[in-house]
């Protein structure tokens, strides 16, 4: 009698014990993924641009080194060369400004022969004449191209904002009414921007003679046409 009750009492440790390994099994804890482990997934990052130039330039204030060439125009690429092109849409900046520096310090490749790039600039007083010319490395920003809440539509053109740094004889111009350390109007006129396609915005001064920037060191204005267009690596709403 004995004997049977252990044998019956080891059955029933036996059936408890793989009962409880099936349970185990099935409640086992998996770590959550995401969100659900108090991490916030990713956001969508800013996209680099491709500045490109026009090489029949021969009319224009802004002209490119004529190198890096795709079909009629010179590129200007985030990370070649030295260059750092950015459209900055999303948070945190969300300034919707689309920049391009030619000699970026932390950007690829320096080992490139032609690093720096740099653009030659013309400026021209009303009556046509050079006042001054110069071949140089630049930064440049074309203002407020798109963020997240505001869009230029495709086949749309707007005014903006257009200002570049680095000049030797300005040290900076600005195609904008408002500028920063001036109580009035500068007298200058801001660039058109016309949405072409989801990654694309072509960027162009007014005919003459509203093609006028503001100097920066002198406090004049000078005709300075320009043209360019601005390619973001991804499309955008």
């Amino acid at each position: 009698m004995q004997k049977a009750l252990t044998m019956a009492a080891g059955i029933a440790v036996l059936t408890i014990a793989a009962g409880c390994t099936i349970d185990d099994n099935e409640g086992t804890l998996v770590a959550p993924h995401g969100a659900a482990f108090g991490k916030a997934p990713p956001g969508p990052t800013d996209p680099t641009t491709t500045f490109w130039f026009p090489l029949a330039d021969a009319g224009l204030g802004l002209q490119s080194d004529h190198l890096f060439t795709s079909g009629d125009s010179s590129a200007y690429a985030s990370g070649v060369c030295g260059v750092s092109s950015k459209m900055f849409v999303y948070p945190t900046s969300n300034s919707g400004d689309a920049t391009m520096q030619t000699d970026n310090p932390t950007a690829k490749d320096h080992t490139c022969s032609a690093y720096p790039r740099k653009l030659h600039l013309i400026l021209r007083d009303d009556s046509g004449t050079i006042v001054s010319q110069a071949t140089t490395t630049m930064f440049m920003n074309v203002h407020h191209v798109e963020n997240t809440t505001d869009i230029i539509p495709i086949g749309t053109a707007v005014m903006r904002g257009f200002a570049l740094s680095e000049d030797p004889h300005c040290n900076g111009l600005r195609w904008q009414l408002t500028v920063p350390g001036l109580t009035t109007p500068s007298g200058a006129d801001e660039v058109i921007v016309t949405r072409t396609s989801a990654n694309t915005w072509v960027v162009q001064t007014q005919p003459y003679p509203n093609d006028k920037a503001f100097c920066m060191g002198d406090g004049q204005l000078y005709h300075v046409p320009v043209h360019l267009t601005v390619v973001t690596d991804q499309a955008l709403p």
